[in-house]
């Protein structure tokens, strides 16, 4: 059995992607964005596997060619494990923006007590902050005639993994949340039709206290929502190259790179 088996098949037919963008077409071009989101897009990180150093977000130029993997990073920013990822997806083939969250003005270090539970007032400012960068993303692609909905997966660690579950995800390939375990499931309002792909370590230390991880929660009844929970402390899988192979192997069947 290869890791894939884990994956349920099932794919949006011609017709729901079709009424996907009429409904939810004039979020596309009409957000409403917190003040100065745009600048999280503008300082982006781009990792292209075209390019050993890292581009600006002007290298996203119209049409762009390729599946491309969005990267909402956890509470810490874009430090050394978001640049791993981003370098290491793009050896295989996909180009990675790693958005900024704290390029926007004031944007809390929602880090701080997690241990015993980070101040709820910060942590609802930074998962809104989160979600508004998504929705710009999906907005930019498609001023650039990128369509998400079959080149972009959505993947978010920690802080980024609760975000990219906060939304619909509508307009996107698939998603991918790492660092986080689902809580009660009430938070997670990805549609039932949008692939996602769960990843926790059975003893990451900001996760174990819940006594909980993805398979528990009640989120696993959709056919496109699958977990998988390792074994360990890890609270970034970046170092387990079994939980990486997996996730590689999601984004490569969902962004219908070979198709």
């Amino acid at each position: 059995m290869t890791k894939l088996d884990i994956f349920r098949s099932g794919s949006l037919t011609n017709c729901a992607k079709v009424f996907t963008f009429i409904i939810f077409g004039f979020v596309w071009i009409n957000p409403a964005f917190p003040s100065e989101v745009n600048r999280s897009w503008q300082n982006a990180l781009v990792f292209s596997p075209l390019a050993e150093e890292t581009q600006n977000i002007d290298v996203i130029t119209e049409g762009y060619k390729g599946p491309i993997i969005l990267y909402m990073h956890g509470c810490v920013g874009i430090g050394s494990p978001a640049r791993q990822w981003g370098r290491m997806l793009a050896n295989d083939g996909f180009t990675v923006v790693l958005m900024d969250a704290f390029s926007i003005p004031d944007h809390p270090n929602a880090c701080e007590g997690v241990h015993k539970g980070s101040n709820r007032k910060l942590r609802k400012i930074a998962v809104k902050n989160r979600k508004a960068e998504i929705r710009y993303a999906r907005a930019k692609f498609h001023e650039l005639k990128i369509l998400p909905d079959e080149k972009v997966i959505l993947m978010g660690q920690s802080q980024g993994g609760r975000a990219v579950t906060r939304v619909s995800a509508r307009g996107f390939a698939a998603v991918v949340s790492t660092g986080f375990n689902c809580k009660n499931g009430k938070e997670i309002k990805t549609a039932p039709d949008i692939p996602v792909l769960f990843v926790q370590f059975d003893q990451d230390e900001y996760l174990v206290r819940d006594g909980k991880n993805c398979e528990r929660s009640g989120v696993l009844q959709d056919a496109l929502r699958f977990s998988q929970t390792f074994e360990g402390d890890a609270h970034d899988p970046i170092e387990n190259s079994e939980a990486v192979d997996l996730i590689i192997e999601f984004a490569l069947k969902y962004s219908r790179v070979n198709s």
